[in-house]
């Protein structure tokens, strides 16, 4: 693995043209924990992640691979997914307060672009996908 980049281990669930699926396990806080072992049950996810992959014909359903992405990209997909949205929360309260005198419409005209936000980027979702790239490698 070269630095800056993010492996994880998965299996080849299905396999169409081009794009080859692949679960994962997430374990959301204990990556680098000594005792994971113990408690990984209680942390751990099942992702499926797919992959552009010109050469699918080279995997089977089944086998094991690692799963790679840069570490910027899941940085980027943080900045969308959670800091965006907590700033344009406080910036509109911000000047919502300072602008209206009553505190329910700030809060209200904030909550409703935060939904417009996330409807924006549920719409926008296929645009972004394509500038988050994994790549498969073999074990």
């Amino acid at each position: 693995m070269s630095i800056g980049q993010e492996l994880h281990e998965g299996k080849i669930v299905k396999i169409e043209a081009g794009i080859v699926y692949v679960k994962i396990l997430v374990n959301e806080a204990c990556q680098h924990c000594d005792g994971k072992k113990s408690c990984m049950v209680f942390n751990a996810k099942e992702r499926l992640i797919e992959v552009k992959c010109p050469n699918s014909q080279d995997y089977q359903v089944e086998e094991i691979v690692d799963v790679q992405m840069a570490t910027s990209m899941g940085f980027k997909a943080v900045f969308y997914a959670y800091l965006l949205p907590v700033l344009i929360l406080i910036l509109i309260l911000i000047l919502g307060n300072h602008f209206i005198q009553q505190e329910l419409i700030p809060i209200l005209i904030s909550f409703l672009l935060l939904a417009l936000y996330y409807c924006i980027l549920y719409l926008l979702r296929k645009k972004i996908g394509k500038k988050f790239v994994f790549t498969l490698q073999k074990k």
